[in-house]
């Protein structure tokens, strides 16, 4: 009995290693992906650098928690940008007041639209594994790959929202991209995305050359704390 107790262990953790093994490098991202909406919550940091820009932004950072709201803020000189989102809706802080991102206009709602395009660091991970062309891995847990010219254009554009929007800008030119994503103990942990091209920007559409990169990083998996303002979550409620 015990001998048998022993192979089927041995068989199981055979079929495992195999398993393992023949996971393609798309798969073991998904599998991250995964791994990550199913903890309770986590929380994210996002870093943006664009080339030639004479200030660098500050960090975007990020709570989210499972099949909830999440909440994303930025520092921008003296002043701090919040919103909170669930589903397709954003709420902004305009002052001490919130309010819903398509009542908006003007900076805050241009701002705020910027905050939330890519929505939460999962939904970004999944956009851009939905446009890498083929991915490969690598050492350390990196697995990489490049986005296909849609892709990267897809990712690149800003649709404005709120109020004043206006019509969507015309698609980026020549839009290049590359992701890298770190996966560690099975876990997504680390996601970077570097993305090129020549896109219409500000009242004017005047065209211009961007060269961006932006760098994700996953923490606290199911002990993430996050309290949404009271008055933030009464912009949800089905009216």
């Amino acid at each position: 009995m015990k001998k048998t107790i022993a192979l089927a262990i041995t068989s199981l953790f055979a079929a495992s290693s195999m398993f393992a093994a023949d996971a393609t490098p798309t798969d073991q991202v998904k599998a991250g992906i995964a791994k990550d909406k199913a903890a309770a919550n986590y929380s994210w940091t996002t870093t943006l650098t664009i080339a030639d820009m004479q200030f660098t932004p500050g960090p975007v950072k990020g709570k989210a928690e499972k099949d909830g709201f999440a909440m994303v803020s930025q520092e921008m000189n003296d002043n701090k940008l919040e919103a909170v989102m669930k589903g397709d809706k954003v709420a902004l802080k305009n002052e001490s007041q919130w309010q819903l991102i398509d009542e908006a206009d003007g900076f805050v709602a241009m701002m705020g639209g910027f905050l939330t395009a890519n929505g939460t660091a999962l939904d970004e991970a999944e956009k851009l594994l939905k446009y890498v062309k083929e991915l490969k891995a690598g050492e350390a847990g990196l697995i990489s790959g490049d986005l296909t010219t849609e892709g990267a254009g897809t990712m690149m554009a800003f649709r404005p929202r709120g109020a004043n929007a206006g019509a969507p800008p015309a698609a980026p030119k020549n839009a290049k991209g590359s992701v890298k994503f770190w996966i560690k103990d099975g876990a997504l942990v680390k996601i970077e995305s570097h993305i090129s091209g020549a896109t219409a920007f500000g009242p004017d559409q005047e065209e211009r050359q961007m060269d961006t990169t932006r760098t994700i990083e996953i923490s606290d998996l199911g002990t993430t704390k996050l309290e949404v303002p009271a008055d933030a979550k009464k912009k949800f409620e089905t009216k």
